[in-house]
Order: structure tokens, then sequence, then C-alpha cells
């Protein structure tokens, strides 16, 4: 006949063994819905990130800036395309278009646009 007998083990180095618990289906993978929005809806980047984060100083983030630089430089290069386009069959609206330039700034291409729309309807439809 056999016996089994359990005995506490009181010191014998067992720490604190954790009871295994069922975990529920919404907890599982570490809370990945709970995460999923957070990283969804949070617009601060966590202390310790594996992308890199770039601060945009209180002026916009630097994707914006380069996006308004994008936009200014291909403003630039369409008014140069257009101009040498203009050149070689249509002479009165190249000169009207370079007047025009010689007098507004190409830095800004949505003040340039907008100034070239009320300057005059012959220039719009360019």
């Amino acid at each position: 006949m056999e016996c089994r007998v359990v005995l506490p083990l009181q010191g014998a180095g067992v720490v604190g063994a954790r009871p295994r618990v069922a975990v529920p289906v919404q907890q599982a993978f570490w809370r990945t819905a709970e995460r999923r929005l957070r990283r969804l809806a949070g617009a601060v980047a966590p202390t310790r990130c594996s992308k890199m984060y770039v601060p945009g100083f209180g002026e916009g983030s630097p994707e914006r800036k380069a996006a308004i630089h994008m936009q200014n430089f291909f403003n630039y290069i369409a008014v140069r395309i257009v101009l040498s386009q203009l050149e070689s069959y249509n002479r009165e609206a190249y000169f009207e278009l370079k007047e025009f330039v010689s007098r507004t700034s190409l830095n800004d291409a949505e003040l340039f646009c907008k100034k070239l729309i009320r300057e005059s309807p012959r220039l719009k439809g360019l």
C-alpha cells in the first residue's frame, strides 16, 4: 500500500510562488488592445521609444516645415518651366509673367499664387 503526505515547505528557499490564474481574453498578449488604442490616440512620444523622436521647438513639426519648403521649391520650378514654355510661343504672356515674377517674391508659394490670381485673369489661366 502506498501513502503520500504533503508537508509544508517553510524556509526551504521557495520565494512567493505565484499561483496560476487564467488570463481574460481582453488582457491576453500584454493588453494589446489597450496599447493599440494608446498608440493610435497618443501624440506624446513614450520615454523609451525605438523610433527617433524630434521635437518641433514650438514652430511646427520638422515634417510640416519640410512640406512647406518643398511646396515653395516646386512652385519656383513650375514658374520657371512655364516661363520657358511661354518664351517660345506666347511672347506677350511671357513678358507679363516675367514682369510679375520680378515684382513678387517666389519664397512663399501660397502668397505668390494668390497675388497671381488677383493680378490678371489672363495669368490666372496659366
